[in-house]
């Protein structure tokens, strides 16, 4: 990810998972963060309580384990398709942060659009103030790719206290959309919105981080 908040980007490494065995590789493989969810091949969608209660307990060494210093961000998304929710689902959203919280998360990622293509900013803000009675971290996912336009959408989320936002810079890698990704943290620094640009979408072993971080580094400098 880089960190918007500085002068020159901090690199930090997470994760996607949608199994135990992902999740205990991650951070045995140094990630700073995993993103918890179920059903990849779905883009990601909510995972079970019971995935969550064990990860958490790998990763606080209670089953033999060395504590890890990874942390947990758990998906909420109760559906695969777009990204317009129902007032059910909404309120399914808000039960499944609970029980991350309950379940020991230290944060959740989530996205919610109206059908114009904006950041739906009634059920973002209900999302938010769930996230804030537990003291838990929030990332908007790559829904922000598929508004029309990404500078209102960030300075919504900002005003509505979202931490981070995940992002290929609109296209369907972070690579392909890198220069978009460059523009957005710049964008949220000038502005100063206090909020975290992740890179993210088509980096994995092969792609390693590190090509994709020095190009950004350098783009920004």
């Amino acid at each position: 990810s880089l960190s918007s908040g500085s002068c020159r980007p901090s690199m930090k490494l997470e994760v996607c998972v949608d199994t135990i065995l992902s999740a205990r590789r991650a951070a045995e493989g140094g990630a700073d963060r995993i993103e918890l969810c179920s059903s990849l091949k779905h883009g990601g969608l909510t995972p079970s309580p019971g995935v969550v209660a064990t990860i958490n307990e790998i990763f606080k060494g209670k089953r033999g384990e060395k504590p890890t210093r990874c942390s947990i961000f758990v998906m909420v998304r109760p559906r695969p398709g777009d990204f317009t929710y129902s007032e059910e689902e909404v309120v399914s959203m808000c039960s499944d942060i609970d029980y991350a919280a309950s379940l020991g998360a230290d944060g959740v990622v989530f996205g919610a659009l109206t059908r114009g293509g904006k950041v739906d900013e009634g059920v973002t803000a209900r999302l938010v103030a769930k996230c804030k009675e537990h003291s838990l971290g929030m990332t908007f996912h790559r829904a922000i790719d598929l508004v029309h336009d990404w500078r209102e959408a960030l300075t919504l989320l900002s005003k509505l206290g979202v931490d981070r936002v995940l992002t290929a810079g609109q296209e369907s890698s972070a690579f392909v959309g890198l220069r978009t990704v460059v523009e957005m943290v710049r964008f949220v620094r000038e502005n100063d919105l206090g909020m975290t640009v992740m890179a993210g979408a088509g980096i994995n072993a092969k792609v390693r981080c590190k090509s994709l971080g020095e190009p950004l580094r350098s783009l920004l400098e």
